[in-house]
């Protein structure tokens, strides 16, 4: 789900995502993620978050290992390519949230 909104003269996208427990098709739930991402206006504040139902790092996010190292990886790769001047914070334990500036 996206939905923009206009706050304090800021304009703002909030995307809030539940991934598929299952490993392939979280793959190409992340890939459509990513276009969305790609889709989002550039001068928005992009604050994306949700049950993603993987890890993007075993060590920080979890106390074991990603069981589908493709769901991973495609979770990272989406992380990455939206953070063109933008940030992502960690807030333990259930969050990840990506800030687009």
């Amino acid at each position: 789900m996206k939905v923009d909104a206009r706050v304090a003269d800021l304009d703002v996208s909030f995307i809030n995502v539940y991934a598929p427990n299952e490993g392939r098709q979280r793959v190409s739930f992340y890939q459509r993620l990513g276009q969305v991402l790609t889709a989002c206006h550039p001068e928005h504040m992009n604050i994306l978050g949700g049950d993603f139902n993987c890890t993007e790092n075993c060590v920080v996010d979890s106390n074991r290992e990603e069981p589908h190292f493709a769901s991973s990886a495609a979770l990272v790769g989406v992380i990455a390519g939206s953070q063109s001047g933008g940030r992502v914070e960690n807030t333990p334990p259930y969050c990840t949230a990506v800030y687009m500036d």
